[in-house]
């Protein structure tokens, strides 16, 4: 490599390629790269956190009428990301939320991912704050609303292979119950669900990551 693995490959929008090196026994030699995720030796491999998070903001970020901005913190174990071109509003336009806060959560030691969070928040119509949190490889997810925890959450696919919710907020004041799949009602807090349906959407639909095998 002539130019340097930074100019060589830290350049291109995705890095699929895998890097290794012969130091020729020197045990000083190194090899330098900023954009990889993993650096391994004779002793075995290391996770670089940082490098992981930022490689995986990307798959966020490349929706540019979104206008996303992410941020890796907790030396790369959390992915917080903001829309700030974009919200999802209702076909009436009377209702309307922003994905305020969302990304990422990465073991510390593996970098791989554990969970999906997003903070939505009301800004038309509603003034309510949703935590939605999904976690690896589950089908059931966690849902906040105003810090209280609703009974239950979970993430399904409907007939049309549309990506659905069942939630059961029954628990709090005025809790909706409701199962996108079925026909809509009033959903009361609970309506930006009915947003992730792209023909129910005016804009941008809210993120919502399924992070279970195959479809993350």
């Amino acid at each position: 490599i002539v130019d340097g693995l930074k100019k060589t490959y830290c350049a291109k929008a995705t890095l699929t390629t895998s890097i290794t090196a012969d130091c020729l026994g020197n045990s000083s030699s190194s090899v330098t790269c900023t954009c990889c995720s993993t650096c391994c030796n004779d002793n075995g491999c290391e996770v670089d956190l940082f490098s992981t998070c930022e490689a995986r903001s990307s798959e966020f970020e490349k929706a540019t009428d979104r206008g996303t901005t992410c941020e890796c913190q907790d030396q790369g174990a959390k992915m917080s990301c903001t829309d700030t071109a974009c919200e999802s509003c209702n076909l009436d336009n009377s209702i309307c939320v922003a994905s305020t806060d969302y990304g990422y959560t990465l073991d510390q030691v593996t970098g791989e991912t554990l969970s999906f969070r997003n903070v939505l928040q009301y800004t038309k119509g509603r003034n309510e704050t949703i935590v939605f949190t999904k976690y690896s490889n589950e089908s059931n997810c966690e849902l906040e609303v105003g810090g209280e925890k609703c009974i239950s959450c979970v993430v399904l696919y409907c007939a049309s292979s549309q990506q659905g919710f069942q939630i059961d907020c029954s628990n709090l004041p005025d809790g909706p119950i409701l199962h996108t799949c079925w026909n809509k009602e009033d959903a009361g807090y609970l309506e930006a669900f009915y947003l992730a349906d792209l023909a129910s959407v005016n804009g941008c639909p809210p993120v919502f990551v399924d992070l279970r095998a195959g479809n993350d």
